[in-house]
């Protein structure tokens, strides 16, 4: 079988001085060298030149192009590089110019050697776009400087932005990391170029997640399945993993340990960048992986024992799932107004202890307390640390 090599030709514009890499496929072609698509151009005006890469074979999600621009000491805001996605919105130069203004305009007095990653936020109706940037800086070994990469986003998409906002900024967040270390590794052209791999696998994830709903039918399958462990704690919250055959119940650690293990496995995965290891590794910390769970419950025992003698017509057992659920949420504002009973809106601790709640709220079962505590967490972000701290359950 003959290799397929991904080529590019480099074309300019001359009304606006761009450089721009065209990605396609041919077959038995030898991949040009980063020398070769760099070729001088000689520009209309340095400010004015960026190079733009296509990206292929993604369905158009909601994200019609990406924008990296920096803010040059003398030049000011300044367009580094754009993907775009191909079948995707056009976006004209002054629009472009005009994003990397004001992502830009403000951060002339942030502190380069600042890590942070900050989070902007653009709606702009007269362009059709809503623009979210991730504002952060990069420190070279002659130079530092603040780069803004802004999604471009009509504003017609803003619910399906809001549906996917915390899985978005988590995923470009570790795209923004990667970036700095391939910045700092590489030149500024091959750092791109590695770059858009990952940018290519970031926006076809987010956009079959747009487009895509969970099937109808699942299939059994005799083929094992390898947990992803590294995704796993990757993700910013806690997961938890049934096997439906043997009912297994398997988690990861509970929050507070979750965020030392994903701090951990970050700092492994960039490093593994820095050195060179593109691949996927076995992420493997100090034994802390799935937890096996046996607490006894009511609440999903019964739910599996009344589900199994209803019909699957008629959609009679995901009307009974939905009840199930709303009455998930119920109890858990029950909790939720009784801690605020009992702590005078929170101003102070628990004063007939964590022992009496769960016995006024018939939570005696640890299974039982944990599903509506993490509801809870839920319908309110920080209540399982209020009500915990640093404890696990007792």
């Amino acid at each position: 079988m003959m290799a397929h090599f991904e080529t590019t030709q480099v074309t300019r514009k001359e009304n606006a001085g761009i450089i721009k890499f065209e990605h396609g496929f041919s077959s038995g072609t030898k991949q040009p060298s980063m020398d070769d698509i760099m070729t001088p151009t000689t520009p209309l005006s340095p400010s004015s030149v960026y190079t733009m890469s296509e990206i292929i074979g993604v369905p158009h999600g909601i994200i019609n192009a990406v924008l990296l621009s920096s803010w040059d000491h003398i030049l000011g805001p300044r367009i580094q590089h754009m993907w775009f996605v191909e079948n995707s919105l056009k976006l004209n130069q002054k629009t472009l110019s005009y994003i990397c203004g004001q992502t830009l305009s403000g951060e002339i007095c942030r502190d380069v050697k600042n890590t942070n990653i900050d989070i902007k936020f653009y709606n702009l109706p007269d362009k059709g776009l809503i623009v979210p940037a991730f504002i952060f800086s990069v420190v070279h070994k002659s130079d530092a400087l603040v780069y803004s990469l802004s999604l471009m986003i009509s504003n017609s998409e803003m619910k399906s932005y809001l549906g996917i906002y915390d899985i978005l900024q988590n995923c470009f967040q570790r795209l923004v990391e990667k970036l700095r270390i391939l910045i700092n590794k590489f030149h500024f052209p091959n750092a791109i170029a590695a770059f858009t791999n990952h940018m290519q696998t970031c926006l076809g994830m987010l956009s079959r997640l747009n487009s895509d709903a969970l099937p109808k039918h699942i299939e059994k399958s005799d083929k094992q399945f390898q947990i992803p462990m590294k995704q796993i704690f990757l993700s910013k919250y806690p997961t938890t993993v049934i096997d439906v055959d043997t009912r297994q119940v398997q988690q990861t650690p509970l929050y507070p340990e979750h965020v030392a293990c994903h701090c951990e496995t970050l700092k492994n995965d960039l490093i593994c960048l820095f050195y060179g290891d593109f691949d996927d590794v076995d992420i493997v910390i100090r034994g802390r992986l799935l937890q096996a769970t046996d607490f006894p419950d009511t609440l999903l025992t019964k739910l599996l024992e009344e589900l199994s003698l209803l019909p699957s017509v008629c959609g009679i057992r995901e009307s009974y799932l939905s009840q199930f659920v709303r009455m998930l949420h119920k109890k858990a504002q029950c909790m939720l107004k009784y801690i605020e009973a009992e702590t005078n809106q929170g101003t102070q601790p628990l004063r007939s202890g964590l022992k009496r709640l769960r016995q006024d709220l018939g939570l005696t079962m640890e299974g039982d307390f944990r599903i509506i505590l993490a509801t809870a967490e839920k319908l309110r972000p920080g209540i399982y640390h209020f009500l915990l701290g640093g404890k696990d359950f007792m």
